[in-house]
């Protein structure tokens, strides 16, 4: 039996770690309460396992009355505001994690993007290169309340700090979390083949008993291959996440996927189950960001199609409403498609392109560029039927061009179609094969590559696994039509222009 009192702390302190890295939440909790008998309210070891014990109390299934109170708790019984000073300077300079997890906790009761990006941004750079155990909890709270808000561009300038510091410390377990949520972001900036890219690190880790991120992961990565139309692997993948933990806040995600999954099989009433058991289970956590699971709002889709059109319009207003209480532009953007979607059932043209217009106005000065893809081909669609061939090829053009750089196939598909109904002729964004068509990060691992880099000194300047360089460089072979790296330098100078002869 150790008799230390610090060298038990530490012992509870590695079993709740264990245990918060396979989603339990409650035996994580269990751990530090005896941690904490042992030491000293004022000592390392106590601010750890408080730390650890915020993040598990936001997480665990059993523990929803509590996260009531948990932004008091942690402030002092005073909310925090943008522009606040951080709540206790001590508690500030020693747990980003508590700062992240208020900054969660304000996302999750649907405060405005503004004063979650204020409170994420109040979490000191240093410490999240420092922070890359367990997981890296504070920038994985940190930045999914960033995302839920839309505030892409903070998200990403954790994730520039955090990263690089868990590829230099080996950490396997914040590098699988940090990955997550980089294929988290790409995910909303319509970068689909990067975000299933960066999607794996995670699941591989399953195979070392990581549960973190499974079915968040999988759903995600669902949606992903759903937008680009390989039906199969999201039915995989939404299948697995099924496989999960149904008590977890995950599972609204893995129900959000499955309804995508099956509105893409045409299948709208199998859509509507899903996304209104997904709405029941975010109420049970008391989830009220629709920037997390804007359920309403896809519901009222698919009751449309499914031909309940007051459950639809009812739907709808109710995601409008949240929505525009919010400000967050992707939920207010997918409330005013289904909006218009309603207003076209009851042959109020004018209504439905005005809420179109609007959408695309939103989203347009944003990173959200799946989303503006849907709202422009929606519109367009909608002049189109309306008899306004040549005012519906502007949108649709641009919709065509987003949808191919984003790789979201069955979406181009769709713009084509209807930019030919219309008269009009197709643009294509970009070559199907040849170095034009090289997205931007296959560019980079092929510049590196053709410099005479590895595999793994290019996996660790670009902060990804080995497996995601040979991924990438395997597609950059078939659109190049080449077979082996010593052929990229000519593959790559033959699309660089030679200037004008003397």
């Amino acid at each position: 039996q150790v008799r230390d009192p610090e060298r038990r702390a530490e012992a509870h302190f590695a079993s709740a770690l264990h245990a918060y890295m396979r989603n339990d939440y409650e035996g994580t909790l269990t751990a530090i309460e005896g941690g904490l008998t042992d030491l000293q309210p004022d000592s390392d070891g106590a601010f750890a396992l408080r730390d650890l014990r915020t993040a598990a109390l936001a997480l665990a299934p059993a523990r929803v009355g509590e996260r009531a109170s948990l932004g008091d708790a942690l402030t002092g019984g005073a909310p925090a505001r943008d522009g606040d000073a951080a709540p206790d300077p001590a508690i500030a300079a020693r747990s980003p994690i508590t700062l992240a997890v208020l900054a969660a906790a304000a996302a999750t009761a649907g405060a405005p993007p503004a004063e979650v990006r204020a409170l994420a941004e109040r979490i000191p750079r240093a410490a999240l290169a420092r922070e890359v155990l367990p997981g890296s909890i504070a920038a994985s709270f940190a930045v999914t309340a960033l995302v839920w808000s839309d505030e892409l561009e903070a998200a990403e300038a954790i994730l520039d700090v955090a990263l690089p510091a868990a590829r230099d410390a080996g950490s396997l377990t914040a590098f699988g979390s940090l990955s997550h949520l980089r294929s988290l972001v790409r995910l909303r900036q319509g970068r689909l083949e990067e975000a299933i890219v960066d999607g794996q690190p995670p699941l591989d880790l399953r195979r070392e008993g990581w549960e973190t991120y499974r079915s968040w992961t999988t759903a995600r990565l669902a949606q992903a291959h759903v937008a680009r139309g390989e039906l199969e692997r999201a039915a995989e993948l939404v299948s697995l996440g099924l496989d999960g933990d149904p008590r977890q806040l995950e599972h609204a995600f893995v129900l959000e996927a499955a309804a995508d999954l099956a509105l893409a099989r045409g299948d709208a009433a199998a859509a509507l189950a899903r996304l209104t058991a997904a709405g029941a289970h975010v109420a049970r956590w008391d989830l009220r960001h629709p920037g997390a699971v804007a359920w309403q709002a896809q519901a009222a889709l698919a009751a449309q199609r499914c031909g309940e059109r007051e459950r639809a319009v009812e739907l709808a207003a109710a995601a409008l409403t949240e929505a525009r209480a919010v400000g967050a532009p992707r939920p207010l953007a997918l409330a005013l498609r289904a909006t218009a979607a309603g207003s076209v059932a009851d042959a109020a043209a004018p209504a439905a392109e005005a809420a179109l217009t609007e959408a695309v106005a939103v989203l347009r000065p944003t990173a959200l560029r799946l989303e503006l893809t849907l709202a422009l081909v929606d519109l367009g669609a909608l002049l189109r039927r309306d008899g306004r061939a040549r005012a519906a090829r502007a949108p649709l053009r641009e919709g065509l061009a987003l949808a191919e750089r984003c790789t979201a196939a069955p979406l181009a598909a769709r713009a084509h179609d209807e930019l030919l109904a219309t008269g009009g002729r197709r643009v294509r964004a970009r070559p199907l094969d040849g170095p034009a068509a090289l997205t931007p990060t296959e560019r980079r691992v092929a510049e590196l590559a053709a410099a005479g880099s590895s595999n793994a000194e290019i996996a660790a300047h670009l902060f990804v696994t080995v497996k995601t360089v040979e991924w990438h460089l395997g597609r950059t072979y078939r659109k190049l039509g080449i077979t082996s790296r010593r052929a990229l330098p000519a593959a790559l100078a033959a699309a660089e222009p030679t200037g004008p002869s003397s």
